[in-house]
């Protein structure tokens, strides 16, 4: 039962951790079997000003200089435009716009984010962030895959024992008595 716990963690966690930089994120389990989860995210919106005031302390904690004064510039000049585009403009760039540019980054980037979490977890995960395309192929192979292991250790897979049965290693072979 551990993919129900950490699904459901992840499903908690990760927009709140996401909030505080400013995205508004939709996270929700779409599929569960075993120790096999997929969940959908999907970015509903960025605040521009939250997400420029993370970078600048991500660059404030990286670097030693005293760069306030180019980090103060960013933020008066994108408050700036802000108010320039106007309110009707900012709530089409900020809800509209930037969430699909941003969801765009987000998945070149959560497949390393993630692997890290796990890692810092002492977990082993198999973590694959797709396209739509691909999502659905890969799923059901993946799925497949796992129901077949699932099988191989419950010892009730077909395939297997007529594997075996075939190879030689099974002493209960059964001969047909008729004639077809």
């Amino acid at each position: 039962m551990i993919a129900k716990k950490m699904s459901a963690k992840l499903c908690q966690k990760m927009p709140e951790n996401m909030k505080q930089a400013g995205l508004t994120v939709a996270l929700e389990e779409v599929f569960r079997e075993e120790n096999y989860f997929v969940l959908e995210l999907q970015v509903q919106h960025v605040d521009t000003v939250a997400v420029e005031r993370k970078q600048r302390e991500s660059n404030t904690d990286m670097t030693q200089d005293d760069n306030d004064t180019s980090s103060s510039l960013a933020g008066a000049l994108l408050d700036w435009s802000l108010r320039l585009i106007g309110q009707d403009n900012q709530r089409r760039l900020e809800g509209d716009f930037l969430p699909g540019k941003v969801q765009q980054k987000l998945d070149t980037q959560m497949l390393e984010i993630m692997e890290e979490k796990f890692e810092d977890m002492q977990l082993k995960a198999d973590v694959q962030i797709l396209k739509e395309k691909r999502q659905a192929r890969y799923f059901y192979s993946k799925l497949k895959a796992i129901r077949a292991e699932v099988e191989v250790a419950k010892g009730k897979n077909a395939i297997h024992d007529l594997r075996k049965k075939m190879s030689g290693e099974h002493e209960d072979i059964i001969e047909p008595t008729q004639e077809w």
